[in-house]
């Protein structure tokens, strides 16, 4: 026979002096309640505090010390989180004075002394069950959060107001918060939260002598209904109300908007008049700075228009309405063939060529961007595999995706499921993620990129410097190329604006290594401008207007083989000399093959790699050599005196030389001396003058070159992403305490630019070196990007003694370099139990330490 359910009792609160009257009413209800004691007003506001939400009652006498009965009715009134929970005042049997004075601050009954149980538990019983019959109704017609009106009860109430006020003009007000989800991913759901609240209280205010209605109706606008004809009626009140929301404490700049929407026909819905005022704020642009607008004829006929264009979407995409265009990319130097980027175009059988800027926003407001980004998406792989097939060189596609399609957690499979049935490699295709996709939701769009990117694809950000993204986004994200917005070039043709941002990105370029794609190349006088300062690529209608699939067909068939960019162009049009130092001024290993496997370059570092000194390697297979002659031989066919190219070398194997198989063999072919020397002591053992190497030796080469990658060029420690599958591996592996520390310098950016890059890059290497001093062999050290750095404590002490050491590093960097730090500490378990959750709150941590003045350690709440 199953036990019966343990049953929750609701809690009261006792708030009297006498701790005589407090025992008798917890004898009178504790067998059907938790009560709850406190001795005066004060003490029950802490209570309250505390357990907000689960008191469903308060008995409160009037006359006590240190806060009486009154003050703690004003206090719990004016809160609008307190002020619905019933109160009954108790009272002596001649207090009808004070009895009228607390119904009149909010006591909701009353009851006199001596106690009468009965009386006392129907009056206790029977509010409680009233208040939450009322609780019901509230929770179905009042937002939680703002306790203003929820979406049905306003339309409800607004209609109401509408039908006993005919003679009157109204309007509808629409306020929209355009970053909620940016603040929450940042400063968590609590500042949220306090936000909606308080704009919500600052609204009621400018609301109140107008007798409007007010209402959550979305999840991030406040509506309101009210009795004016004009924005010019209400003008002062939304300056008011906007210059709050502009100066609000918070360490992010609120986005807002406004819609304004005069009713004029009360036939229509109060519902079509709230959605007409939201369409007119959603009709301009995200700003910082807040702007209202106001419904008219010209939006009006537009949302007609958008709607004609939702209803025909799905039979367009089925009939194959929307067309492919290429745009191409193109070497300004010298106009050579890149790329292409792909655009769509809607062939209406009625409203003829759209543009994509005449539906591509109405599909990312209702969704159906996705289905046109896949159809576009496919189609480019389509064309791509027919002119590979043709014989055209296979040139890079970018394609657009919306922020929509990187929130899709199957966005990855869907894309290469496409490029495996075209059998297309992966990375000629570009993903274009505009900045405006890092508004909101920025973790969940960076981990997708960094997925994509991971699967091969090359990731462009289009239209940067349009406003979105920060520095230390796009230092942070998985970006290959950025594209530098149409609007700089635009604006420098027409009123010479803008000229100082081409240097300034241009640098930019250099110091994170992202080549830039300049949009908008109209005229000569663009390209000669933009490579006086060292862009090298750009798009645009000087080169060529986007063009269906078959006029692009033609710019391949026009273009030769020069019109590419390939290592080996560069090969034969540049001095041995020059490409040797370019080359060489490359912080990585590199070593260019053709496509029969000759190894046309290597670099220094490379060879240091492979232990070798200004000589460039020839990998051989197979070395069979008969001969000294038959080496020496091999001279004029496979090393000209004048070129570094070197080649695989065929040769067969005597039976009295099995063991001279799989071998590598260097050349001595030093810059100053064009002779190649080889030294073979017999048939049976070789060995080059400088160095044989086996293949298990090569083995281990390519094994030392592979755990290099893991680290960073100029710290020496680990690189992000290999310091993320470590603390992975640890977290899996662990279930003691760690520590999780997140390090900005201060001010880094003064140092490069006051004193150089060099010596920022000294810092840095200093940084690193001081972090691997102070920290034990067990933790896991790694700079994130830039001037931050993190560690991974294991096994890690209290945080208090990890305070301690972070201290003593910050006051060894204070002395030495002269530098800060802002530091943020997230802790194992608490914190989170995934790479994912103790970085976020590590980040936050020391987020806000650079929001409140810098210099300091914070440990994560």
């Amino acid at each position: 026979m199953e036990k019966n359910k343990a049953i929750v009792k609701k809690k009261i609160l006792v708030v009297d002096d006498q701790k005589i009257n407090r025992s008798i009413l917890r004898k009178l209800l504790s067998d059907d309640y938790v009560v709850l004691e406190a001795e005066n007003g004060q003490v029950a506001l802490d209570i309250l505090e505390h357990t907000y939400g689960s008191i469903s009652l308060i008995l409160l006498d009037i006359v006590m010390p240190v806060m009486d009965g009154f003050t703690f009715l004003r206090e719990t009134n004016k809160n609008p989180l307190l002020s619905h929970i019933p109160i009954i005042v108790v009272s002596q049997q001649d207090g009808k004075e004070s009895e009228l004075s607390a119904l009149d601050l909010g006591a909701t009954d009353f009851i006199t002394k001596p106690y009468k149980p009965d009386i006392v538990k129907f009056r206790v019983n029977s509010l409680i069950r009233f208040y939450e019959a009322v609780a019901f109704a509230t929770a179905i017609e009042r937002d939680k959060t703002t306790t203003l009106y929820t979406r049905e009860a306003f339309f409800s109430y607004a209609k109401q107001k509408l039908d006993a006020s005919h003679e009157k003009d109204w309007s509808i007000i629409c306020f929209s918060f355009m970053n909620l989800n940016q603040i929450a991913d940042l400063l968590g759901d609590n500042s949220v939260e306090n936000l909606l609240y308080d704009t919500s209280l600052k609204l009621r205010d400018a609301t109140e002598p107008y007798d409007g209605v007010l209402g959550r109706v979305w999840n991030n606008s406040i509506l309101i209904l009210l009795p004016i004809k004009n924005l010019e009626n209400y003008t002062n009140e939304i300056e008011e109300i906007l210059s709050f929301i502009n100066n609000y404490p918070l360490p992010i700049k609120i986005k807002i908007k406004a819609g304004f929407c005069s009713i004029d026909d009360p036939s229509l819905s109060v519902r079509t008049y709230c959605d007409r005022a939201k369409l007119a704020l959603e009709s301009t642009a995200i700003s910082y700075y807040s702007t209202i607008t106001k419904y008219d004829k010209v939006l009006d006929e537009k949302i007609k228009f958008d709607a004609k264009l939702t209803i025909d979407a799905e039979k367009a995409l089925k009939t194959e309405q929307f067309k492919v265009y290429f745009q191409p990319k193109v070497d300004l130097s010298t106009g050579a063939l890149l790329g292409s980027e792909v655009l769509v175009r809607w062939d209406h059988p009625e409203e003829g060529l759209l543009t994509p800027d005449k539906f591509i926003p109405i599909f990312e407001r209702n969704g159906f961007i996705t289905e046109i980004d896949l159809y576009v998406f496919e189609k480019a792989c389509k064309h791509m595999k027919e002119w590979i097939d043709q014989g055209y060189p296979p040139l890079s596609t970018s394609v657009n995706l919306s922020r929509t399609d990187l929130l899709k957690q199957n966005l990855p499979e869907l894309l290469i499921d496409c490029v495996n049935r075209f059998g297309l490699e992966v990375s000629l295709l570009h993903i274009e993620i505009t900045e405006s996709s890092f508004v909101d939701q920025i973790e969940q769009i960076l981990e997708m990129m960094y997925k994509l990117r991971s699967l091969g694809f090359i990731i462009e950000m289009d239209d940067f410097g349009s406003g979105y993204s920060s520095l230390g986004m796009l230092s942070s994200a998985p970006l290959d190329i950025i594209k530098l917005d149409i609007q700089f070039l635009k604006n420098r043709r027409e009123n010479k604006t803008d000229d100082a941002i081409f240097p300034l990105v241009s640098r930019l370029s250099n110091d994170l290594d992202l080549p830039v794609i300049v949009e908008g190349v109209e005229t000569s006088e663009d390209v000669d401008y933009l490579t006086s300062h060292a862009f090298k690529y750009g798009q645009g209608y000087y080169f060529s207007k986007p063009v269906p699939a078959e006029e692009y067909e033609q710019i391949l068939s026009n273009a030769t083989f020069d019109a590419t960019i390939t290592f080996e162009k560069c090969l034969h049009q540049v001095s041995q000399g020059d490409l040797y130092n370019f080359i060489n001024g490359l912080p990585f290993g590199i070593m260019f093959c053709s496509q029969d496997n000759r190894i046309e370059f290597t670099n220094d570092s490379f060879l240091f790699f492979l232990g070798e000194d200004n000589k460039h390697a020839s990998l051989t297979d197979l070395l069979t050599v008969g001969s000294r002659n038959a080496l020496l031989n091999l001279q004029s066919k496979y090393f000209s005196g004048d070129a570094v190219t070197n080649t695989p070398i065929p040769f067969e194997l005597k039976d009295s030389a099995r063991n001279a198989k799989n071998l590598l063999v260097y050349t001595n072919k030093v810059l100053v001396n064009d002779v190649i020397h080889w030294q073979i002591s017999s048939l049976g053992r070789m060995s080059a003058e400088n160095e044989t190497k086996s293949m298990d030796e090569l083995n281990a080469i390519i094994n030392n070159m592979k755990a290099e990658a893991n680290f960073d060029h100029l710290t020496h420690v680990y690189n992000r992403h290999h310091f993320e599958n470590l603390v992975n591996t640890k977290l899996a592996e662990t279930d003691k305490p760690c520590a999780f520390i997140y390090i900005d310098i201060d001010n880094f950016k003064e140092i490069n630019d006051s004193s150089g890059h060099q010596k920022g890059d000294f810092v840095l290497d200093k940084f690193g070196k001081l972090l691997t001093t102070e920290f034990r062999n067990k933790d896991i050290l790694a700079r994130m990007g830039g001037d931050e750095f993190a560690i991974f404590v294991t096994d890690s002490p209290s945080p208090m003694l990890i305070k301690k050491r972070l201290q003593n590093i910050c006051k060894t960097l204070n002395s030495e370099l002269e530098i800060t730090c802002s530091i943020g500490i997230a802790l194992y378990p608490k914190h989170g139990k995934n790479f994912k959750d103790l970085y976020k709150a590590a980040d936050q941590a020391m987020y806000s330490v650079k929001t409140n003045g810098k210099n300091n350690i914070l440990i994560a709440n």
